[in-house]
C-alpha cells in the first residue's frame, strides 16, 4: 500500500494546478482588496468577526451577481475561501416597519 501512496503523493504536490490554486488564493490585504475592486468592481458589502484576530468579509459585483468571501487576518494577510454567483440582497422589516438592507 505505501508503494502506491508515496508515488500518488508526489503527483499531487507537484501539480501545476494546485500551485496555481495556492498562489492566487492569498495576499496581502490591500492587494487583494485592489484587485477585486479594479478588476471584478467587487464592493465591500458586508463584515464580521470570526475570531479575535480574523475578520470574513463578503465582495459583491453589483453588476455581475458575483460574490467573494475573503478571509482577512491581524497579520495583513487575506484569504479568498469561497467564491460564486448570482448574489441577492436581502432586506429585512424591523418592528416598527422600518426596512434595513443586509
Amino acid at each position: 500500500m505505501k508503494r502506491f501512496a508515496i508515488p500518488v503523493l508526489a503527483c499531487l504536490a507537484a501539480s501545476p494546478a494546485a500551485a496555481q490554486v495556492a498562489d492566487v488564493l492569498c495576499d496581502a490585504e490591500d492587494r487583494l482588496e485592489r484587485k477585486l475592486t479594479l478588476s471584478y468592481g467587487a464592493e465591500l458589502t458586508g463584515r464580521g468577526l470570526r475570531a479575535p484576530d480574523v475578520v470574513l468579509e463578503i465582495w459583491t459585483g453589483p453588476e455581475t451577481g458575483k460574490w467573494t468571501l475573503v478571509q482577512s487576518y491581524a497579520n495583513g494577510q487575506s484569504c479568498i475561501v469561497a467564491m460564486g454567483e448570482a448574489w441577492e440582497g436581502l432586506t429585512l422589516s424591523g418592528a416598527d416597519g422600518a426596512s434595513k438592507d443586509l
